[in-house]
Parts: structure tokens; C-alpha cells; sequence
């Protein structure tokens, strides 16, 4: 993906069935591909292999980043 991008532009690049909500921390991923947060289960992700704190739809991924989407079961 180009500089500058966000966590979750790369997503929606990759994937057009994603649902995303506004949050007072930034947008939210509440769905991909049909699978949608539920409870204490859903969707998180890790930049090269470490969790991050921060909305996917702020966080910028640097040159070769690697950007992982789980679907966490709580």
C-alpha cells in the first residue's frame, strides 16, 4: 500500500465487505466478510506482530509493515 496509509484504508483495500462505526476513539471495525463482533468476541489487529492500541482508522502502517486482522473469541 501507498505511504500514509491507515490500518483500515489497507483493509478496505484488500476486502469491500467491511463494516466500519464511529466510536468516541475513532472509526471501528465491526464486521468483515460477514462476521461481526458479538459479545466479548471480534475483530482486532496486529502491525508486525505486535497488538496496537489505537483505531485502525488513525494508525498510519510505515514501508514494509505487516498488517494482520483477527477475529478474536472471547
Amino acid at each position: 500500500v501507498a505511504a500514509g496509509v491507515t490500518a483500515l484504508d489497507a483493509l478496505q483495500l484488500v476486502s469491500s465487505d467491511v463494516v466500519v462505526e464511529e466510536s468516541s476513539y475513532g472509526p471501528f471495525v465491526s464486521s468483515i466478510g460477514g462476521l461481526a463482533n458479538e459479545g466479548s468476541s471480534g475483530w482486532t489487529y496486529t502491525v508486525n506482530g505486535e497488538y496496537v492500541a489505537e483505531s485502525a482508522g488513525t494508525y498510519i502502517l510505515a514501508d514494509g509493515d505487516v498488517l494482520a486482522w483477527t477475529y478474536y473469541v472471547g
